[in-house]
């Protein structure tokens, strides 16, 4: 914590006292948040947490990742295991009610999707939906929305399917890849990531049905009030200098002269800095560590990784896409 800053909710106390913040990833999905073959966690979520860090610390390796299951990671923030939570979880009522949780802002916007092997379809592959699948064993992971999503899907289109439950990601892979359902449901991004990092992205079939459309965002404690502002000031920060076209290849160049308006931003006044318990010039610092939101979409999702994956409604406000950050004024 910067020198004068003032701290207040117990989680940035503990956080400063055990210098690193504690976040919540997946138990391993390729792309959003997994351990490289050198055991370092990487991912889009990872980089959340990362620039979560910088901000706290001024030092993006100052983070504790904490793998999750779908079913225990709300109960394991909640009971304090974890600080924030990172794990690709989607905004939802019952979540927000039920525990001592806030969804800090929307990062990912996407929505689960099914597929299946060509092998699987009555007719031809394209436009093919889940109808046209000859046995419909879905599996999904266990304690995710996915089920009742495909529930609702299903039940309005008067599908009939066999729902086949996994507790981790890598099980409901496998039980799909070895053949014990014949459809595997996930949201886009996380599937096109599970059977790249297999191998397997070119012998599946994705079908054209859009089971829901989802927001993701990361999630801290509510009573934790004094972090919940600092998480979503530093996702703001990731998306406004997207926004202003900020990249970790141009800052350098765009800080010699900078417009009123991005001196402001890339160096927030003093006050409003200790206020959230964040280092100076985070902003900068979050840019020059782990980059802008086109550098970590790019990275981990897009042009630059495995995937391939178009941004889609992850795409600037003034872009026609669905992300914004208010102005740092």
């Amino acid at each position: 914590m910067p020198d004068g800053a003032t701290v207040i909710d117990h989680a940035l106390k503990q956080a400063r006292q055990r210098n690193r913040i504690r976040v919540g990833v997946s138990l391993g999905f390729h792309g959003l948040s997994a351990p490289d073959i050198h055991g370092r966690w990487t991912g889009f979520d990872v980089d959340i947490a990362r620039a979560i860090s910088v901000a706290l610390f001024g030092d993006a390796d100052r983070v504790e990742f904490v793998p999750l299951s779908s079913a225990e990671r709300f109960d394991a923030l909640e009971a304090g295991d974890i600080d924030v939570g990172s794990y690709n979880a989607s905004i939802t009522y019952s979540r927000e009610s039920r525990h001592d949780a806030t969804f800090v802002h929307p990062i990912l916007f996407d929505g689960e999707v099914f597929a299946t092997r060509p092998e699987n379809l009555r007719g031809t592959a394209d436009g093919a939906s889940v109808r046209d699948v000859i046995a419909t064993r879905i599996g999904m992971l266990a304690g995710s929305t996915t089920a009742d999503n495909v529930e609702r899907y299903c039940g309005r289109a008067g599908i009939d399917y066999t729902a086949v439950l996994f507790r981790t990601p890598q099980e409901a892979l496998n039980g799909y890849l070895s053949g014990k359902t014949d459809v595997y449901c996930l949201d886009s991004y996380l599937l096109a990531g599970e059977l790249s990092g297999a191998g397997e992205i070119d012998r599946h079939v994705f079908l054209a049905d859009q089971v829901s459309l989802e927001a993701m965002s990361p999630v801290a404690r509510t009573r934790d009030w004094q972090l919940v502002k600092a998480v979503r000031w530093v996702l703001f920060a990731l998306i406004e200098s997207d926004n202003l076209g900020l990249t970790q290849g141009n800052l350098a160049e765009a800080s010699r002269s900078p417009s009123r308006y991005l001196g402001r931003f890339l160096a927030p006044d003093a006050d409003s800095v200790r206020h959230l318990g964040l280092v100076p010039e985070f902003t900068t610092r979050i840019i020059e560590q782990v980059g802008s939101y086109a550098d970590v979409f790019d990275r981990h999702l897009g042009a630059r990784s495995a995937l391939q994956q178009e941004r889609r409604a992850n795409g600037l406000r003034g872009d026609g896409g669905m992300l914004y950050a208010p102005l740092f004024i």
